[in-house]
């Protein structure tokens, strides 16, 4: 009887200290993640500086930079293409990104340009983002096989690569919304959401003005391709 009732007290303090240990391994990944993430954002900061200390240099002294209608057609074309404007400025030919916000500031047609080849931009993403997700070139990684060739095991998916895109796919989606403002998914945002199979629940209550008229013009779009088919 004594060692049924020591092993019933046991058991609870078993429990209690696996749970001890899940919360410690947990806090631990959490440490590390964290760890992780700052030596990341500190690396980013310093390429940030770096970069900016460069430009810095290679434009000090320098007389003002000379604008012309090539120059100013080819930073629009080459940011309608998707190259970024950091990017862009590293360029030998071209100005500093401090030049050309002041060149948006002083020149109404020229920001007006810029804004509509940074919309273009955001179509080349989600243009980007369609390639991506069709691509299943990655998608599993072959058998292994013997010495004959013959496969000696499975097929696996390659969770890493799709994963990979999958991010790929959310960060193009995000800065295309920033570019282009039609093309950000703004019935979504803030909406409490829940799919379930093929069900979709959408509490509206949680959308602003813009976002419920949005979703309206949805709706009713698709009310009308049903009734053309």
């Amino acid at each position: 009887m004594a060692s049924d009732t020591s092993a019933k007290a046991s058991k609870p303090s078993n429990a209690k200290q696996s749970a001890e240990e899940k919360a410690q391994a947990k806090a631990q990944r959490l440490a590390e993640r964290n760890k992780a993430l700052a030596e990341e954002e500190s690396k980013a900061w310093q390429e940030l500086h770096a970069r900016a200390d460069k430009q810095i240099q290679a434009y000090r002294g320098r007389p003002r930079f000379k604008w012309t209608e090539d120059l100013e057609q080819e930073l629009f074309n080459r940011l309608s293409n998707g190259q970024s404007l950091a990017f862009i400025c590293e360029l030998d030919h071209m100005p500093s990104p401090a030049t050309v916000y002041e060149r948006i500031e002083e020149s109404p047609s020229f920001a007006l340009a810029y804004t509509r080849a940074r919309e273009n931009m955001g179509s080349v993403l989600l243009d980007q983002c369609l390639r991506i997700a069709d691509d299943d070139s990655r998608d599993l990684i072959p058998a292994p096989t013997d010495d004959n060739g013959n496969p000696i095991g499975d097929v696996q998916v390659n969770h890493a690569a799709i994963q990979r895109d999958r991010m790929r796919i959310d960060t193009r989606i995000r800065m295309a919304g920033k570019y282009n403002l039609r093309l950000a998914d703004k019935p979504m945002d803030g909406a409490a959401i829940t799919v379930n199979n093929n069900t979709l629940q959408l509490d509206a209550r949680a959308l602003d003005a813009s976002q419920r008229d949005s979703l309206r013009q949805l709706l009713i779009a698709a009310r009308e391709k049903a009734q053309d088919e």
